[in-house]
């Protein structure tokens, strides 16, 4: 048995050494007690038991780790009972008293690791759990928080960090009617965002008008998403009299979802008033895209409800990715809402060939017309039951051929035979 015992301890060390630090999360979004983290990694193929394993950081506070197992090949992400310091700190990984493995990083920005990769250390998105990898890519959003209300008006911008690291970034923010005439534009206002921002603004503007609020961000990092990076919003400011009963209106008080795409369904929160007017139509509809959802209405104090109204297929009506005019009529009065719609999917070519088909273990036929969309199907498994004007002249052109070539066949041997 003791021959054995020094392959044992050469085993032992080498698993030791195959245990390391991975990344360190000192400074978490929101509260960091009980949310700091440290992950380790085992390259060895094998699964390693960490009874006698422990950390510690620069205080004199030790975490042990037992009870703890790390799968082969795998990460291990574990709460120590110390405290890692955000302005700076140091990490030590033990074996049996023995210093295996450590880290020191500098000042920590919140919601940033630090991780191993590549040989050395470096900030990075955390990536608990999994393996660590740089991100030069960052993604920042912009938008509009506005409700339409009466008396002093004033609107939030809410810029969010998506992904990548803390960036600065430029905000322009403009207020102009919707004929293009500029209100108000706000001076260029540079930000550094960590996980969000938010910047109240009070423009000076009159009741009983429509405004257009613009609001923009140019970003210093490289966004991989420049279609959220503007936002638009039409808002209509009543005016005191909108308040009577006897007068009719119609408000668009909220659209519903922060994304819109075609074929998606709008869920659209109106606010309408019959008063004293003879009309009883209800039209909620998309300007340039001809959907509309309507309906009527006999009551005639005030009512708040919800419309659905589904965007059309974008393949079917060749529409594109842009800003479009959500417009609600009822009882005579109006109101408009600017959204933009996104592109999906790319449409599918029209099959030129002329055909019609079926599936052969179908149990009953189901002719197309003749112009059949190309939708994917594998040809080589279908049945042709059906076949246009066009092919059928093809196909009886070559049997007329074969037929001429057998009677030709045909009367040579009769003639040879006759000599």
């Amino acid at each position: 048995m003791l021959k054995y015992l020094p392959i044992l301890f050469i085993f032992m060390s080498l698993a030791n050494a195959q245990v390391q630090l991975s990344e360190v999360l000192p400074d978490p979004a929101g509260s960091d007690t009980g949310n700091e983290w440290i992950e380790l990694y085992n390259s060895e193929n094998i699964p390693i038991i960490l009874d006698n394993y422990s950390l510690r950081d620069e205080s004199t506070k030790i975490f042990k780790l037992n009870n703890m197992t790390i799968l082969n090949l795998s990460y291990l992400v574990v709460f120590p009972t110390f405290t890692l310091n955000n302005d700076a700190d140091s990490v030590f990984l033990y074996y049996n008293g023995t210093i295996i493995d450590s880290m020191t990083y500098p000042q920590s920005k919140e919601n940033i690791s630090f991780s191993f990769v590549n040989g050395n250390w470096t900030e990075t998105i955390p990536t608990p759990g999994t393996e660590n990898y740089i991100d030069l890519n960052c993604d920042f959003s912009v938008k509009i928080i506005a409700e339409d209300i009466q008396g002093d008006f004033s609107f939030k911008i809410y810029v969010e960090r998506i992904k990548g690291f803390n960036g600065n970034l430029s905000l322009f923010r403009i207020v102009q009617t919707p004929y293009g005439e500029i209100i108000e534009k706000y001076n260029q206002l540079n930000l550094t965002v960590i996980t969000h921002k938010t910047i109240e603004n009070s423009p000076s503007l009159e009741n009983g008008k429509a405004y257009l609020i613009n609001a923009s961000i140019i970003t210093e990092c490289n966004d991989s998403n420049l279609e959220n990076n503007n936002a638009i919003e039409l808002v209509f400011l009543r005016g005191e009299n909108e308040f009577s009963l006897d007068v009719p209106y119609a408000r668009i008080t909220q659209v519903y979802g922060k994304r819109y795409e075609f074929g998606d369904t709008l869920r659209v929160r109106v606010s309408i008033n019959k008063g004293t007017s003879n009309k009883r139509a209800i039209t909620l509809s998309v300007e340039n895209l001809s959907v509309k959802n309507s309906f009527q209405s006999y009551t005639k104090s005030p009512q708040d409800f919800e419309i659905y109204l589904k965007l059309p297929d974008e393949c079917e009506k060749k529409s594109k990715t842009g800003n479009y005019t959500l417009r609600l009529e009822a009882f005579g009065a109006m109101d408009r809402r600017i959204i933009e719609v996104f592109s999906n999917k790319t449409c599918n070519s029209e099959q030129t060939e002329n055909i019609a088909v079926k599936y052969e273990s179908g149990p009953c036929e189901v002719n197309f017309t003749e112009n059949i969309i190309n939708i994917g199907i594998n040809f080589s498994t279908l049945e042709v039951i059906y076949e246009s004007a066009q092919v059928k002249a093809k196909n009886m052109g070559v049997y007329a051929f074969s037929g001429l070539i057998l009677m030709l066949l045909t009367g040579l041997v009769i003639w040879k035979k006759s000599f």
